[in-house]
C-alpha cells in the first residue's frame, strides 16, 4: 500500500513527469513501492511517501505487517530522480548508479 505523505509535492513531481513525457516511468516506480514484497500477501507492506531534497525525488519508509497485523518500520530509501545523459541538468547527480543506464527515470536506492 502506498501511502502518499506530502500530497503537494507527490502533485508537483507527477505534473512534472507529464510534462516531460515520464509519467509513465514515475508511475512503474510507484507501482513498485505499492506492491513490494506483496506477491501473495495483498496489505503485507506499507509504503509512507515523502519529499526529498533530491529534485523531483521522494523518500520513503517501508512498513511490514507483524503476525499482529501491526505495521513495523522495515527500511528506508529514496525513489531517486536520475536526469538522462546530456539533458543539462542544473543539479549534481545526488546519488550513485552503477547500472550504466543513461536514460531518464527513478530508482530505488535504500
Amino acid at each position: 500500500m502506498l501511502n502518499v505523505i506530502d500530497k503537494e509535492h507527490y502533485d508537483t513531481v507527477r505534473g512534472w513527469a507529464e510534462e516531460n513525457g515520464l509519467l509513465e516511468k514515475l508511475q512503474e516506480s510507484l507501482d513498485y513501492l505499492d506492491g513490494y514484497a506483496e506477491s501473495n500477501d495483498k496489505g503485507r507492506t506499507r509504503c509512507d511517501l515523502y519529499r526529498d531534497f533530491a529534485p523531483n525525488s521522494f523518500s520513503f519508509t517501508m512498513y511490514l505487517k507483524d503476525n499482529e497485523g501491526e505495521y513495523k518500520r522495515w527500511f528506508n530509501g529514496g525513489l531517486i530522480f536520475h536526469e538522462g545523459a546530456g539533458t543539462g541538468a542544473e543539479y549534481p547527480v545526488l546519488s550513485v548508479d552503477l547500472s550504466g543506464r543513461t536514460d531518464a527515470r527513478w530508482q530505488v536506492h535504500t
